[in-house]
Parts: C-alpha cells; sequence; structure tokens
C-alpha cells in the first residue's frame, strides 16, 4: 500500500517545484491554469467522502487508512470534484460494508422511485434518466434496463473512478430486480447460497462479470 505521508510530501514537493507528480504512465497531476479563487488546492476524500479541503486540515491519526491514491483534478472534475490539484483518495477497512450500506438504501429508492413511475405511467422506465425523484450514490454507476417481466438494475462503482483503485480494492456490486433477474445474472451468483428477490436489493464481492 502506499504511505500516505510520502504520497503528500511528493504532492506538495513537485507542486511547489512547478513540476508535476507521477500517477501512472499516462496520468500525471499539475496545478490547473489560470486563477480560481476559493477552490482548495488539495482535497482529502475517505471511503468516498470529502473530510478535508486542505493537506493541513486533515489528521491522518483520526482514520486507519489501509489504501491511497492520488487522483489528478482532471479526472475528478469528471466526477464533479472541484479542486485546483489533487485529490488524496483514501479507504478504510470498514469501506466495503459502509460502501454496500449505502448502495442498499440507495436501491431501494430506485425500487420506491420505480413502483412510483409505474404507478403513474402504467409501465417500468427504462433509463434511470426517467426517474426524475432518483440519483445513483456519488462515484457510482447504475446500469438499469427492462426485461421481459419488469427491469433489473446493477450498481457499481463509476467507471471512471474505479480505475484508480484498480484489482487492489475489491468493488461492492449491487442488484435489484422487479419480476425475475436477468440470465446474464447467473454467472455472477452471489456466494454463501445468497438469493436475488423480487425488489430486495442485494450487495456482495468480489465484483464478478455480469
Amino acid at each position: 500500500m502506499p504511505n500516505l505521508a510520502t504520497l503528500l510530501l511528493l504532492s506538495i514537493g513537485a507542486l511547489e517545484a512547478g513540476g508535476a507528480v507521477l500517477v501512472s504512465d499516462d496520468l500525471k497531476c499539475g496545478r490547473r491554469e489560470g486563477v480560481h479563487p476559493g477552490m482548495p488546492e488539495f482535497i482529502v476524500m475517505v471511503d468516498n467522502e470529502v473530510v478535508a479541503h486542505s493537506l493541513e486540515g486533515f489528521d491522518q491519526k483520526e482514520y486507519d487508512i489501509h489504501h491511497v491514491e492520488m487522483i489528478c483534478w482532471q479526472w475528478a472534475e469528471k466526477l464533479g470534484i472541484r479542486v485546483r490539484s489533487t485529490v488524496i483518495y483514501t479507504l478504510t477497512p470498514e469501506w466495503e460494508e459502509k460502501t454496500a450500506r449505502a448502495r442498499l438504501e440507495n436501491l431501494k429508492l430506485l425500487i420506491a422511485e420505480q413502483e412510483r413511475h409505474l404507478a403513474e405511467r402504467g409501465l417500468y422506465a427504462g433509463q434511470v434518466e426517467h426517474l426524475t425523484g432518483y440519483n445513483p450514490p456519488k462515484l457510482s454507476a447504475v446500469h438499469m434496463r427492462l426485461t421481459a417481466s419488469g427491469w433489473a438494475a446493477r450498481l457499481q462503482t463509476a467507471k471512471d473512478w474505479a480505475q484508480f483503485v484498480g484489482d487492489a480494492v475489491a468493488d461492492t456490486i449491487c442488484y435489484a430486480f422487479s419480476g425475475t433477474p436477468p440470465p446474464e445474472w447467473e454467472p455472477a451468483r452471489p456466494p454463501e447460497a445468497a438469493e436475488f428477490a423480487e425488489r430486495e436489493p442485494l450487495c456482495y464481492q468480489p465484483l464478478q462479470s455480469a
């Protein structure tokens, strides 16, 4: 696991010297050009939540950090995060449990919105965008479609965000449906004899093809 203190020192040193911090072979961080009053230089995230808008405002001792990434502002901006330089992205051992809990609650909202849509319009929505009262969790994506007997949705980490943690962190994949689960879910049947149930969201790891 990358050392948080080392990453912070590298980012501060390189940026103050006018250089760039190497994140991968093709992604490099550098300050955003121009003047941006009020925009933080760094943002620190813990378990997908912003906890500090400066390095000085972040106390590492408050968290049991086990995974660290540095994410360039160009990529963070795709997900609505505005920062001049870099997002310090960290995860704790509780990340998986918190992610599953939040996604289960979110899919309950999706189910309720689909039932409201059915009651009002006589059919289910085939796209998330058609449900005005529902939004996917931050940094996540919902893949939803109609099926022969209803609808099905799969919730997981957004592709643009998942590339930064890669194989080092297992994603939590969540499902919800009405009718019967689509056949392509069969290879991803969850462990420990858990069963898909209509209008009852289910999350599990590790991420498998679905």
